[in-house]
């Protein structure tokens, strides 16, 4: 077969009966030596990549070593997909995929060998995807689209690209006629592609249909529909953030009070901390039609599935007790209207008494002196009058820094400190929480202290450089990511000729990536369909190194 080596194996029959009467499999790995950690590649494809008039009813694709057979099932695409569609048929390590139609005339066919792939040994993936593309015509398409998914596990994920017909395009009741895979940074490539317009989704295909299962699949958008012409046959910097496709309300799947004040709610998914609000939710006895609000409500631990309410002792008895929930909303914004559920009472006692769960930041050594924030968690309800009494961040001395509180919900308090702080200084946050009482009266007899101190300035570093490769480079936002906590992000915004200034950063190593646009950033929506914010990342990651700033850094957006 052209470009491609047969291979023909020839047992002997006491081999092969020894072989049965073992159970082994005929690929086996090789004995003793180092562990396979090479990763599997292919060798040779029939046809060759770009070949055109292509007349035969199938393709073959050699591999480097063994894989798992049942691996290449799920990682092999096709586009347009063939009619009535293929079988595997494998020689030793080579695989022949027959169509069971001709191939249509005239067509360019991509078949993609995806990261999904592993070997037979030690089960390695493919480092990135192959890709093999031909015509039975003439020409071959040469369009072609490239970018990234940025996600914490992108290997794998999908990528649709789906073709408008005239001024219209569904990707909810339609497969894509073109289908790629990310690689194991995220990085995907599309070829072979006609001309048109297309639609792009990233999408994590849990159930391998090729169709975007709305609350089932995460999804992604890009910026734009590319539109592929002869005068324009490559788009690059395609790139996406992948997000929950959820539609649908949270749901409470129990109650249960585990005392006589407290009732501890299940959710299917995460709430909204916001809709979290005590007149959101009523318990009703139906045997003696008496209602009750809930003095306190709130996450318990932060775990948005659990939520707890706090009773002020109503007496509840029986198996007629229910609880009404209204308005609750989940993350993505989907509200619960109403719903009831049966409440599991108890009259067990409540013995808890008030005192502090959690403070936040976690690192108390290396406090911002810059306006920092503080978060403040009880294990009960609080009320912000009882909180400004007995909450107070000082010096060591006792002056109390200047400050603002924000009540997050009935448990959570920030305080966000409104003046400079002393460079490497200690301060303590204190709550005096003697004589504090909770619904059930019993008062609490301590005074908590958590000792601070601000970061060593001299420690600090920064970044500075240009943003290049963008028509109108001002008013872009730039930001620096903390590699070891994505949740750790300095903000910038560039001037009139796209220069930066990230200054008093932690130092560490970092991601920076811009977004075209000088607001908070949009990551767009598959339904109701909304575009991205276009965005990319720089090519490398930076490392900031302390009390010495890094300068003359040049994002160029071509690159």
């Amino acid at each position: 077969m052209a470009g491609l080596k047969k291979y023909k194996v020839v047992l002997l029959p006491l081999v092969f009966t020894a072989l049965l009467l073992s159970g082994c499999a005929l690929q086996l790995p090789p004995e003793g030596g180092p562990a396979d950690t090479a990763p599997p590649e292919i060798v040779a494809s029939y046809p060759v990549p770009g070949q055109i008039n292509y007349g035969e009813d199938y393709a073959e694709i050699e591999f480097s070593e063994y894989v798992e057979k049942r691996s290449l099932k799920d990682a092999i695409f096709i586009s347009p997909a063939p009619e009535e569609g293929y079988e595997l048929n494998w020689s030793g390590k080579s695989v022949r995929i027959e169509f069971k139609k001709p191939l249509k005339e005239n067509t360019t066919y991509y078949i993609t060998v995806g990261t999904d792939l592993v070997d037979y040994n030690n089960r390695n993936k493919m480092a990135k995807s192959f890709n093999l593309w031909f015509s039975t015509g003439e020409k071959i398409d040469r369009g072609a689209i490239s970018g990234n998914v940025y996600d914490k596990n992108s290997e794998g994920i999908l990528i649709y690209a789906f073709l408008y017909e005239g001024d219209s395009v569904n990707i909810f009741d339609n497969k894509p006629l073109y289908v790629s895979q990310c690689g194991e940074s995220g990085e995907f490539e599309l070829k072979g592609l006609r001309d048109g317009k297309y639609r792009l989704i990233a999408v994590r295909d849990n159930f391998r249909d090729y169709m975007l299962q709305m609350g089932q699949d995460e999804a992604g958008v890009t910026f734009t529909d590319p539109v592929l012409s002869a005068a324009d046959t490559l788009f690059s910097d395609m790139n996406f953030f992948m997000s929950s496709t959820d539609t649908l309300a949270p749901e409470m799947q129990s109650a249960v009070m585990t005392d006589r004040n407290h009732v501890l709610i299940t959710l299917n998914e995460d709430a909204d901390r916001k809709s979290v609000q005590s007149e959101n939710f009523t318990v009703i006895d139906s045997a003696t039609l008496k209602s009750y609000k809930p003095v306190f409500s709130y996450l318990q631990n932060g775990n948005g599935k659990n939520l707890v309410l706090i009773l002020n002792d109503p007496g509840l008895r029986g198996d007629s007790v229910f609880l009404k929930a209204t308005g609750l909303k989940d993350i993505k914004g989907n509200t619960l209207n109403e719903a009831s559920i049966n409440l599991t009472v108890s009259d067990r006692a409540d013995t808890s008494v008030t005192t502090i769960s959690s403070v936040l930041p976690s690192d108390r050594l290396n406090l911002s002196n810059d306006y920092p924030e503080l978060t403040v968690i009880f294990n009960t309800g609080i009320t912000p009058e009882e909180f400004a009494g007995r909450v107070a961040f000082t010096d060591t001395s006792g002056n109390r820094a200047e400050s603002e509180t924000v009540r997050e919900d009935d448990v959570t308090y920030k305080i966000k400190i409104t003046q400079k702080l002393e460079s490497f200084t200690d301060y303590e946050l204190t709550a005096d929480l003697k004589g504090l009482a909770g619904v059930n009266g019993l008062k609490a007899d301590t005074i908590l202290t958590f000792p601070f101190k601000t970061i060593n300035q001299l420690n600090l570093t920064g970044l500075f450089g240009k943003l290049t490769g963008i028509k109108d480079p001002a008013g872009k936002r730039l930001v620096l990511e903390f590699k070891d906590d994505p949740q750790i992000k300095y903000f910038a915004s560039t001037g009139q000729n796209g220069e930066f200034e990230f200054d008093k950063v932690k130092p560490g190593k970092y991601f920076l990536w811009f977004y075209d646009s000088p607001g908070e950033f949009n990551p767009g929506s598959v339904f109701p369909f909304r575009f991205s914010d276009r965005f990319k990342f720089y090519k490398k990651e930076i490392e900031l190194a302390p009390r010495w700033s890094q300068t003359d850094l040049i994002f160029d957006l071509k690159d």
